[in-house]
Parts: structure tokens; sequence; C-alpha cells
């Protein structure tokens, strides 16, 4: 799954500390296999019309 956030504060109002846990709600395990223990940030660098499709 891919998301977006608009800041870290945005991600730890959400997820808590660490930021790197990954946080499930009871129905998840219903879907997920393997549900993994941590999760992946990545930062994304564009401007808002580039993140809007504009060019």
């Amino acid at each position: 799954m891919l998301t977006f956030w608009e800041s870290w504060d945005a991600i730890r109002a959400f997820a808590g500390e660490p930021v790197d846990k990954a946080k499930y709600y009871d129905r998840d395990f219903d879907f997920l296999i393997d549900p993994p223990e941590n999760v992946e940030h990545f930062e994304v660098l564009a401007t808002a019309n580039e993140f809007q499709g504009g060019r």
C-alpha cells in the first residue's frame, strides 16, 4: 500500500512512535497473510503543480 502524508508530524499523529512500526486494525488480519512488523518511509519531492498533474 502506498499513502501520502503532509508531514512527519501527521504520520506521528496517526502511527505514534516509532513511526516505522506498522499499525494495523483488527480486520486487517482477515486480509493479510504475512503482515510486516515495520513500514518504510520515503520522502517525495515535487511542487504542488507537479503533484496535481500539471507541468
